[in-house]
């Protein structure tokens, strides 16, 4: 009987360890296959329009409906826009293809898009003075000076959000 009950409890012991080193190998191959799916960087608008982005990019611009009486009313000559996002993130996946359509609707390009990673170090930025906290973070800056910031996601919507900011209101 003892020989039986050391026979069951070494192979459940097996099986435990054999399953628990199959679960690591399946968290580490997801989490490097996230993190190659990963834009780093300066990016553009054409990489969005490739896999594996082009399915959440295009969804989100294609459905977004411009609040076209607000995007009258806002100008942005004299601004320039960082915008800092995820790939990874729920809320940028949401926000900066919206933000985009607007570019787009408004005929402005002075803005430079810069994916980061979990940490939200934006390649090629300073990190410490930029203060991301929060992804997506949209930095407005007039004459090199920061103006403000929508923060993750619009207190009203983008179009408003924006006048506000450059309004001063």
């Amino acid at each position: 009987m003892k020989k039986i009950l050391f026979v069951v409890l070494s192979a459940s012991v097996l099986f435990a360890c054999q399953a628990k080193e199959e679960k690591k190998e399946t968290d580490v191959s997801q989490e490097t296959k996230a993190k190659a799916e990963m834009l780093l960087g300066q990016v553009q608008v054409s990489d969005f329009e490739a896999a594996p982005y082009a399915d959440w990019y295009n969804k989100e611009f294609e459905s977004y409906a411009i609040d076209s009486a607000a995007m009258s009313e806002l100008s942005l000559d004299d601004y320039t826009i960082l915008v800092v996002f995820g790939t990874w993130c729920g809320d940028s996946r949401r926000e900066v293809p919206r933000f985009i359509k607007l570019m787009k609707y408004a005929n402005f390009s002075d803005y430079e898009i810069c994916a980061v990673d979990r940490s939200k170090i934006c390649e090629g930025k300073n990190a410490d003075e930029l203060n991301i906290e929060k992804v997506p973070t949209f930095i407005f800056y007039k004459d090199g000076a920061e103006v403000g910031r929508i923060i993750e996601s619009p207190t009203s919507s983008l179009e408003m959000d924006m006048y506000t900011i450059v309004s001063g209101e």
